[in-house]
């Protein structure tokens, strides 16, 4: 999917978690969850990220392939942990950032080429909807999943104790 498609995708699903679990809505977890749901692409030198980071993206991408490592559950949970040890997070924010980071995996699930969910194992899981990056689908499909998290979120501050 388009960065744009991420980033939306990454605050509202943000915002949603927030909601449903009282956590207060704030510039800082919103900025985080931006970076989580652009953060998978870094192994991309041409990604939103990778064009603004080169200093990473660059070398990385030598190393690793687009869509490999950084699109999987290892590395959501190892960055996680990472990010947890280092304390480079306070706990509402390395929330944030690990639901930007586990949509934009979702995101890319729903894709042609689907990601490598158990790497280092070869398999791409794929969903059985699968939309190209960029076409008019893809922008159908993201405004589906903000309407469903939208509606989710609502319903939770109408009726939190259900």
């Amino acid at each position: 999917m388009m960065a744009i498609s991420h980033v939306t995708i990454g605050t509202v699903g943000w915002a949603t978690f927030a909601v449903y679990t009282g956590q207060p809505l704030q510039p800082e977890t919103f900025s985080a969850a931006v970076l989580g749901s652009l953060a998978p692409d870094i192994d991309y030198p041409r990604s939103w990220i990778g064009r603004n980071l080169p200093f990473i993206s660059r070398p990385l991408a030598k190393l690793v392939s687009h869509r490999g490592i950084t699109h999987s559950s290892f590395a959501l949970i190892a960055g996680g942990l990472l990010l947890y040890q280092w304390g480079y997070f306070a706990e509402g924010l390395l929330a944030a950032f690990l639901i930007g980071y586990l949509l934009h995996l979702l995101a890319d699930w729903l894709t042609i080429t689907g990601i490598p969910l158990l790497w280092p194992l070869r398999k791409r899981f794929k969903s059985p909807l699968r939309i190209r990056t960029g076409g008019m689908l893809e922008i159908y499909v993201v405004v589906l999943i903000i309407i469903g998290m939208l509606s989710a979120a609502g319903a939770i501050a109408a009726y939190p104790s259900c």
